[in-house]
């Protein structure tokens, strides 16, 4: 049964941090309803099952490794500590 564009997706920008679960579903799922899609993630291996996921559904994703998460404010940045885990996803629409 084909999927209802009811957001009106086709061409919009989404950005989706977290390309492991529900971050690499809902990003292949955007994709192949013609949202233009760029996925970020620490794990170059997710990126790409995600990529190939797409694909094979005729979707594009456009990917962004980032290997270390940073924070920090007034022009400083500053590792992650080892134990804080960083979000696991978020879809943003524009």
């Amino acid at each position: 049964m084909p999927v209802t564009d009811w957001l009106q997706l086709q061409d919009r920008p989404c950005l989706v941090v977290g390309a492991g679960g529900l971050g690499g579903a809902s990003a292949a799922s955007l994709a192949t309803l013609g949202a233009r899609v760029l996925l970020v993630d620490i794990n170059q291996r997710n990126l790409d099952a995600v990529r190939l996921r797409a694909k094979e559904a005729g979707a594009d994703i456009e990917l962004r490794f980032r290997p270390v998460l940073t924070y920090g404010g007034r022009g400083e940045t500053k590792p992650l500590p080892r134990h804080t885990r960083p979000m696991t996803h978020q879809v943003l629409l524009d």
